[in-house]
């Protein structure tokens, strides 16, 4: 009998990630450099692969403009993969950078190519880290997704005193910030709900899940869901 471990949420000390329309802020989970480029190094082989197979299944299911099997190409280096995935220099790198980030983007000008990256970069971690459960965008259909933030161990809800539920006008600024019409805030014992112009966030079972974004709306709101993650651990 194959022994399974539970994926939970993790945090993230730097922040939680996030996608926008200039680029993306995806850190690893642990600040500690030495002990992620040792993982890094130790399981980049077997980790290649296994993102190429994930790949694929994105190509089918966010219709990306990948032509395989030209694509994706990989190149690893000693403390790096950089992934081709299109003509025109499009490509995604994963690492470590000096500000403790692991991914970069070049040239991915689509929404969908970013939610990709996005992806791709969570399954990395949840392959180097076996009970970690990362954030993930899932399609929905008709260009609209679903966005899965879980939120770290120990936690069902958002605080009480975290400073959205406190500061309805710091969650209203993070919304304009995103191009998000923020509309209210629902709280009940077991459940909370952030309301929005054409879209809606629920907090619940330990998982913060944005539901009816669309087309660039997706990279925008995953700001929102992010902060609203960090208050577990920044409140």
């Amino acid at each position: 009998m194959v022994e399974t471990v539970k994926r939970t949420g993790k945090v993230f000390e730097l922040g939680n990630p996030y996608l926008n329309e200039g680029g993306s802020c995806y850190f690893w989970p642990s600040g500690n450099r030495e002990s992620n480029v040792a993982l890094f190094r130790n399981k980049k082989d077997a980790l290649g692969e296994h993102l190429v197979t994930m790949i694929r299944e994105y190509n089918k299911s966010l219709e990306t403009r990948m032509e395989e099997p030209h694509y994706p190409r990989l190149q690893l280096a000693d403390e790096s993969i950089t992934i081709h995935i299109g003509n025109g220099g499009r490509w995604f790198g994963l690492g470590y950078d000096i500000g403790g980030g692991i991914m970069s983007m070049h040239n991915l000008d689509s929404y969908v190519d970013r939610i990709l990256a996005f992806n791709v970069t969570s399954d990395c971690l949840e392959f180097l880290h076996k009970d970690m459960k990362a954030p993930k965008i899932i399609p929905e259909g008709n260009e609209i997704y679903k966005i899965e933030y879980p939120l770290p161990e120990g936690y069902s809800l958002l605080p009480m005193n975290s400073p959205f539920l406190l500061n309805r006008d710091l969650l209203k600024r993070i919304c304009n910030v995103s191009k998000i019409g923020f509309l209210g805030i629902k709280e009940q014992k077991t459940k909370q709900e952030v309301l929005l112009d054409g879209a809606k966030v629920n907090i619940e079972d330990g998982i913060c899940i944005g539901e009816g974004f669309k087309r660039w709306g997706v990279p925008r709101s995953t700001y929102l869901l992010a902060k609203l993650v960090d208050s577990c651990t920044f409140n």
